[in-house]
């Protein structure tokens, strides 16, 4: 099954991400993506499991927060599992 695209969102449980969770779920539903998670500084190994197990699927990547919520380093990372 294809993948419309992934929302690449920052896990933190402290809830302060709480504004780019509040966009992801509709954009989210709008796409038809996935939502995964992402520390900060650190491409978590299930999330790339994950993106690299259905990488034939996924037609576009989004992420939601500024480098502070999601490092360039992490966005690098996952683009280059494309």
């Amino acid at each position: 099954a294809s993948v419309r695209g992934l929302v690449i969102l920052r896990d933190k449980s402290a809830g302060e991400a709480f504004p780019d969770a509040l966009c992801g779920g509709p954009a989210q539903g709008r796409s038809g993506s996935a939502i995964l998670l992402t520390r900060p500084g650190s491409l978590p190994g299930a999330t790339a499991g994950a993106l690299s197990a259905n990488k034939n699927a996924v037609r576009g990547v989004m992420f939601l927060g500024g480098p502070g919520a999601i490092s360039q380093s992490v966005r690098d990372q996952v683009m280059l599992l494309f």
